[in-house]
């Protein structure tokens, strides 16, 4: 994808988590103007600036203080995100006693399916 593929009106997605209940939900925001680097993306009162990342998948916000806005290209790539997010914290709280509850079968074919990805990601 590339910044000319998108044009005023066209939606971004916000994903946002409430740490109290767990929630996950979706939010659009249209672009309101697209430029040479950027896009415009009106949040609350006034348009606000971001630029694109290709590897990520996403638009982050320029800024120089705080933490960014993420938007997605579409709610279909914030909703991988979210279960992308969700596997990488299941995996990390995986550890040698967590582990020992599967069975050695089982930690067989994890481990290759993640060799085998690792080959192929180079």
């Amino acid at each position: 994808m590339k910044l000319t593929d998108f044009k005023v009106g066209d939606r971004l997605w916000r994903v946002d988590f409430d740490k109290k209940t767990g929630a996950v939900s979706y939010t659009p925001f249209p672009i309101s103007k697209v430029g040479r680097k950027y896009v415009y993306v009106r949040i609350g009162c006034w348009d606000t600036q971001f630029q694109m990342h290709i590897k990520e998948g996403c638009f982050l916000e320029v800024k120089d203080w705080g933490s960014p806005e993420v938007l997605y290209f579409s709610e279909q790539d914030a909703r991988d995100y979210v279960e992308r997010r969700n596997c990488e914290d299941f995996l990390a709280r995986l550890d040698s006693w967590g582990l020992r509850k599967y069975s050695l079968e089982t930690l067989r074919k994890a481990v290759r399916i993640l060799k085998t990805g690792e080959k192929e990601n180079g």
